[in-house]
């Protein structure tokens, strides 16, 4: 094993008294790493095993404190390896020489031209500037860390470490990092979900087996054994890039951190398809900088400068010392609608209105559509809505449908790749989802922006005259063209792939052409809407009776026919509870609707008898005259509900007209005493301009 200064600088050394006081501490944490691999196992198996156990309230005895991540930085300065960097030739270019350099990399690899922005921000990671990126969806921030970690040597085994909000995410990055520019390079990357990390592949990431590591927030602070990789001393050398993508989440996690987020519902609301949230996480400064001079990237899509701020703040840093590049968040080429609803949205029912059936819009001609819900429950009540307006006679809810599936947080690791696979290559149209798909996935997200509700916004004047200054086509959204919007709803049913691109453009040219939706009538079978009875309390006198009978009759047809066989009495088969929920229903029951109401026949001839008794009763001088009095009793409660309600308005609408005279008298005594004190001030100025004559008149100087 080599010794210290063969593995560091000798400027970057603590001084004597640190290292003695960090040995002091805690005697043994990390060891220098050789190069071969024998050492490198025992390295490794050293942090893991000489690690505090978690959460250990069991055993308090000999439990050294750990270290706090900056003496470990420390301590990790004196015994790092030295680090990778890149060639001199690429350093020791001009800025604007390096970045004709990347442009140039970035066209061999991806074929393309890269964005101006993309190349600032590669240039400002050479340079070994933190870096924060804003940019919309679909700019392209992906590629940025791509480009930078392709100006590295293979040999040198660079890691890029990439912190995601959600698993999934991971998931998602790691399947595009198999095939990347037009020589589909594949560049090795893992997800350290919860379960994959062991120490067989800590040490593989160690020795730099993958270009990409993937993790959450959790793994990075509370992994035991990520820990021990993180601050290895080979990691370090080999990290060339942190990653924070979606940065916005760090200023959410800070606000859980500092309390501040008990008025914000969308933390319960979204915790399970957003991330775990633990206050902790707004502490990720002391973790992300230990990382012994390696660039920050962060890379958001939505951040407010208030955000920005507590983000810069939150991470330890100065607002001065990190390179900002701004490119368009503005998306013109989406249209937003906003749609009134007019039924729940826990319901859902509004979205029935917006498809066909598959007789006038089969599966493969629906527009692809992603439907985004608050919870996991609502993914289903979508799903079930649309199902029901796709095929009224069949709802399909299949895991194979070809119309509309659902994804979310819990969706099986298995089914989430296959359903975004099989939606993006057409298979089926729909997908009902939480935020779990569109957070960070390469796809159009739905996004919260700001909305001004008047043209006299000053906000709104500014983004105008901006947007008229940059040549943006002008907007169409529901709040700027109402009459478009109303129009696009109206015959979203009549969208299909082949007029959409038609439909949405400012001046169609084959709306005419389109067939509105033919009515189709659907028979449906009428559910039974059964009066709720218990049966354990008496109905009124006529019901009463009628349940008495049916009761007798059933004894009767019980003795006749089981008397010898059977060990119980006959009110265990039918007695006054199922009677009485008979009594109850009578008007509605039926040779086909009984068994719902009692379930099935106990002995032959029960049923035929029970619904003969009912038809007879019911058409039965008695019944009738029962059933006149009871509509007799409600069309008097209807006239004296609305007699009441006339009077009630009466009487509002004379408190209306008498608080209406009083405003006006007031106002009318208002505007005279008004009068009347201007007129007091025009005479009193009068009298004032004529003193000075009157006072010369009779003498006075």
């Amino acid at each position: 094993m080599g010794s210290d200064s063969e593995h560091s600088d000798a400027d970057s050394s603590p001084s004597p008294s640190v290292v003695g006081e960090l040995d002091a501490r805690r005697p043994v944490f990390f060891a220098p790493v050789a190069s071969d691999s024998t050492n490198l196992e025992t390295s490794l198996s050293d942090v893991v095993n000489q690690e505090a156990p978690l959460n250990n309230e069991t055993d308090n005895t000999n439990l050294e404190p750990e270290l706090p991540d900056d003496l470990i930085a420390i301590r990790l300065k004196a015994l790092a390896k030295k680090k990778i960097t890149l060639r001199r030739d690429i350093l020791g270019l001009s800025h604007q020489s390096l970045k004709a350099f990347i442009r140039d990399d970035s066209q061999k690899l991806y074929g393309d031209e890269p964005k101006d922005a993309q190349v600032e921000a590669v240039a400002a990671l050479v340079h070994g500037h933190h870096t924060f990126v804003l940019a919309g969806t679909g700019f392209g921030k992906t590629r940025i860390a791509e480009m930078y970690h392709n100006l590295f040597q293979p040999y040198q085994k660079s890691i890029v470490v990439v912190l995601n909000p959600l698993d999934s995410l991971g998931d998602n990055q790691v399947d595009e990092k198999g095939s990347v520019g037009v020589e589909h390079k594949k560049l090795s990357a893992i997800n350290l979900t919860q379960d994959v990390l062991d120490d067989a592949l800590a040490k593989r990431i160690i020795s730099g087996a993958f270009e990409f590591v993937y993790l959450s927030p959790e793994a990075l602070l509370n992994n035991r054994i990520f820990r021990g990789v993180w601050f290895n001393p080979m990691f370090q050398s080999r990290l060339s890039l942190v990653v924070v993508d979606e940065a916005h989440m760090i200023y959410e996690w800070g606000l859980v951190a500092n309390g501040q987020s008990k008025s914000l519902s969308s933390h319960a609301r979204h915790r399970s398809e957003r991330g775990i949230f633990r206050p902790s996480y707004g502490n990720l400064c002391e973790r992300l900088m230990a990382t012994n001079g390696t660039p920050l990237l962060m890379m958001s899509a939505t951040c407010r400068p208030i955000a920005i701020e507590k983000i810069i703040g939150s991470l330890k840093l100065y607002m001065g010392k990190v390179e900002f590049i701004r490119a368009e968040l503005t998306r013109p080429e989406i249209w937003i609608v906003r749609i009134n609803m007019k039924k729940s949205i826990s319901s859902s029912e509004d979205l029935a209105d917006l498809y066909a059936t598959q007789e006038q819009t089969p599966d493969c001609k629906i527009v692809p559509t992603l439907i985004y819900s608050t919870t996991r429950n609502l993914t289903e009540t979508v799903l079930d809505v649309v199902n029901r307006a796709c095929n009224p006679i069949k709802t399909n809810n299949a895991a194979f449908s070809t119309f509309a599936r659902r994804y979310h947080s819990q969706t099986g690791k298995f089914d989430q790749p296959d359903i975004v696979n099989s939606f993006a290559s057409g298979v089926f149209p729909v997908v009902s989802a939480t935020m779990a798909l569109g957070l960070g996935q390469n796809w159009k997200r739905v996004r919260l922006g700001y909305i001004p509700m008047s043209v006299d916004d000053p906000n709104y004047k500014r983004e105008v005259e901006r947007e008229n200054e940059k040549g943006f086509p002008t907007c169409i959204c529901s709040n700027c063209e109402p009459e478009s919007s109303q129009w696009l709803i109206e015959n979203f049913k009549r969208m299909t792939t082949e007029n959409f691109d038609s439909i949405i453009s400012e001046s169609p040219t084959n709306i005419a052409s389109l067939n509105p939706p033919s009515e189709v009538c659907i028979t449906e079978k009428d559910e039974v809407v059964w009066v709720k009875e218990s049966g354990e309390k008496p109905l009124g006198e006529i019901l009463e009776a009628f349940m008495q009978e049916l009761v007798k009759k059933f004894e009767n047809l019980f003795y006749n026919q089981m008397k010898e066989y059977s060990a119980y009495p006959p009110s265990v088969y039918f007695g006054i509870k199922q009677a009485r929920k008979i009594a109850k229903n009578v008007t509605i029951l039926t040779w086909d609707n009984i068994e719902q109401l009692i379930g099935h026949e106990m002995i032959p001839g029960q049923m035929e008898m029970l619904v003969k008794d009912a038809e007879t009763f019911r058409s039965g001088d008695i019944y009738q005259n029962f059933v006149q009095i009871q509509q007799n009793r409600s069309a008097e409660i209807e006239r004296n509900a609305y007699r009441l309600r006339q009077e009630k308005e009466a009487e509002e609408s004379k408190k209306l007209e008498a608080r209406k005279i009083t405003q006006e008298d007031a106002a009318r005594k208002k505007i005279e005493t008004s009068l009347r004190v201007a007129a007091n001030s025009e005479r009193n100025k009068s009298s004032s301009a004529d003193d000075p004559g009157r006072r010369k008149a009779a003498g006075f100087n």
